[in-house]
């Protein structure tokens, strides 16, 4: 895509392909292409995340677009730490933007998505700026969170049951975001932020 549209020469593309077919004989971390062009000054943070865009025909994202306030009701910190993913606020059209670093995740798109009964316009950010936004959100308020490991699915269900019961919520809804199960609890009908409570399971081996 990036040679394609004229943003680096075939020289630069084939220096950072023989990068990467060098790093991964020597065991170290895999990285994108465009990890190996910015490293070596083919082109910057910008230009990648627009490629990226043009690509998956997605919107490309900057940081003016975070409401902190807004973003930290929409996922627990937890997930904005490992997730991958970055809430940035409701649009005026009703949709929720969600901002990605170098590639989109359908799974955190569709848990958002079913969590607030609206539909995710997923996007990409310029990594500096996502790192920084990141950083003031997970700064943030945030609803109260438990985090419970557990053996299995049944010991799952068993604790889940047992803080609704305690809490007793007016509305709740579960979803799974890679390997947590998210619970959030509302004791107003209205989805109230101050009234919400979220619960993160994940299965551990305690082998």
């Amino acid at each position: 895509m990036l040679y394609s549209q004229g943003v680096i020469t075939q020289d630069q593309l084939r220096t950072a392909l023989d990068a990467q077919k060098q790093a991964a004989r020597s065991d170290q971390p895999q990285r994108r292409i465009g990890r190996w062009l910015i490293q070596q000054r083919s082109l910057n943070e910008l230009q990648l995340a627009r490629a990226l865009s043009a690509q998956w025909n997605c919107p490309l994202y900057s940081a003016e677009r975070l409401d902190v306030k807004q973003a930290a009701q929409l996922l627990p910190r937890l997930l904005v730490e490992s997730s991958g993913g970055l809430p940035l606020r409701r649009s005026s059209s009703g949709r929720l933007l969600v901002a990605f670093e170098e590639r989109l995740d359908h799974c955190v798109s569709l848990a958002l998505e079913r969590m607030h009964g609206l539909p995710v316009e997923a996007g990409v950010m310029p990594s500096s700026e996502f790192r920084a936004a990141r950083a003031d959100l997970i700064a943030a308020k945030f609803p109260k969170l438990r985090l419970i490991e557990v053996a299995n699915r049944n010991v799952l269900v068993r604790a889940m049951v047992k803080r609704m019961e305690e809490f007793q919520p007016l509305d709740a809804a579960l979803v799974r975001v890679h390997e947590y199960f998210w619970l959030r609890m509302w004791r107003t009908l209205e989805h109230d932020p101050e009234s919400a409570e979220d619960l993160l399971a994940v299965e551990s081996d305690f082998a």
